[in-house]
């Protein structure tokens, strides 16, 4: 019912955000109510969130969305937080954040291609990689520094098929700086927690 409303009422740049914002409470009602039904009807409604971004017409990059996609994982980290189980259906669970990664990729790529051109990509997606990757240390969850390892692995394939053949000099400087700093980053944390590490991944 909330869902048609909100196809039949609410504008279309706010439709991401709606869908999320429902999304995001009844999967946090379902986690401490333990009900399933109210979690699937959760993972409906954010994964139409999710699937109106993809779709949206016109690469745009709203603040507001972004928001919304970020409400998904969080909704479920919150569950899980306050009643101290894991997610009842973690297909779903994964499913969903594995969804919430590709968007905000999509996101960051659509923000940095509007803002400060094509030319930043991969960058954009190196940074992306270590902040994913970070707080999947952070909140020791082996889902999200997998997602962080698969966006490092687009912008090393960036680097190596577009920006080394493409760019002039700088730019090409800027692009291999960035995620040499970012691989000195992550080996860093490898070597310092190696062994932690080990039982993680």
């Amino acid at each position: 019912m909330l869902g048609a409303w909100g196809f039949e009422y609410v504008t279309p740049p706010w439709r991401v955000a709606w869908f999320a914002g429902l999304g995001s409470a009844a999967l946090l009602a379902g986690a401490l109510t333990r009900h399933r039904e109210r979690t699937l009807i959760g993972a409906a409604y954010a994964a139409v969130a999710l699937l109106l971004f993809w779709v949206q017409p016109g690469a745009t990059a709203a603040w507001v969305h972004l928001a919304a996609i970020l409400a998904i994982p969080a909704s479920l980290r919150l569950g899980h937080r306050i009643t101290g189980e894991t997610s009842q259906l973690p297909p779903v669970r994964n499913a969903l954040v594995l969804a919430a990664m590709g968007s905000l990729w999509l996101w960051i790529t659509r923000w940095t291609i509007l803002h400060a051109g094509a030319g930043q990509l991969t960058t954009a997606w190196a940074v992306l990689a270590l902040l994913i990757f970070a707080a999947g240390l952070g909140l020791r969850e082996r889902l999200y520094r997998l997602g962080g390892f698969a966006v490092l692995a687009l912008a090393v394939g960036r680097l190596f098929i577009v920006d080394v053949w493409r760019f002039d000099t700088l730019p090409r400087i800027v692009s291999f700086l960035a995620l040499g700093i970012v691989l000195l980053a992550l080996s860093f944390v490898y070597n310092r927690f190696a062994e932690t590490m080990r039982r993680w991944l």
